[in-house]
């Protein structure tokens, strides 16, 4: 998304995994929709995910259009290997 958004809030506690940025919550201009916004190497990247399809996508599971290949649940007990 190259689009213009409103930073509504930093989001502590959550961070980008690789680097360890924080995430931001930010309102797309154009779509309206809310965006996770995480910064990566070195602030001179960035990823947004639509908010609300990562919702949709964890309440309703995997359609049969979309592959869940590598997907695992984290648990409390699991360790940081068991997340690659």
């Amino acid at each position: 998304m190259k689009n213009d958004v409103d930073v509504l809030c930093e989001m502590i506690g959550v961070r980008e995994y690789g680097e360890g940025y924080p995430v931001e919550l930010v309102r797309n201009q154009a779509t309206n929709r809310l965006v996770l916004r995480a910064h990566n190497e070195g602030h001179n990247n960035v990823t947004e995910v639509d908010l609300f399809d990562v919702l949709e996508w964890l309440q309703k599971g995997p359609q049969e259009s979309r592959s869940a290949e590598g997907v695992s649940i984290w648990t409390q007990s699991s360790t940081k290997s068991d997340r690659r």
